[in-house]
């Protein structure tokens, strides 16, 4: 998740905002789709720690 957030961050320095916004996109969608990412979902939900 670090990564992806790094990524992201540092591509959406230069360039046309719109595009950029798009592009930052795909990487929440990545960070979405991610297992943990459903785990933590249903652990706050559940008001638990989630367990990776």
């Amino acid at each position: 998740m670090i990564r992806i957030a790094k990524e992201a961050l540092n591509g959406i320095e230069d360039g046309n905002l719109e595009d950029k916004y798009r592009w930052e996109q795909g990487f929440t969608m990545q960070a979405y789709s991610s297992p943990d990412s459903a785990e933590t979902r249903r652990a706050f939900v559940e008001k638990r720690d989630a367990k990776f």
